[in-house]
């Protein structure tokens, strides 16, 4: 199919090579037409992100939340009176 596709553009594009206007609108065509592959591989790739994040091991589940546990026990503590502590533009 694609030989066919390529073909058929050269031929056109030879055909309208006098007018700028409508090489330009084949260009365009063309550019559009390769898209569909720039979305195919983004798909993949999400997909394998995807996958290696679900449906991980459960032994790279419990390192991803030991990890996660550890980042909690670095963070502040705060209560709900300490936010508002400190306010901006407190006029009292």
């Amino acid at each position: 199919m694609i030989d066919k596709w390529e073909e058929k553009r050269q031929r056109l594009s030879e055909a309208l090579a006098e007018d700028d206007e409508l090489l330009e609108t084949v260009r365009e065509i063309d550019e559009d037409f390769n898209k569909p592959n720039e979305y195919k591989e983004k798909f993949e790739e999400m997909k394998k992100r995807y996958a290696a994040r679900f449906m991980s091991s459960g032994e790279a589940a419990k390192e991803d939340q030991k990890e996660d546990i550890k980042k909690d026990d670095d963070s502040t503590e705060m209560s709900y009176d300490d936010l508002f502590t400190k306010r901006e533009g407190d006029y009292k």
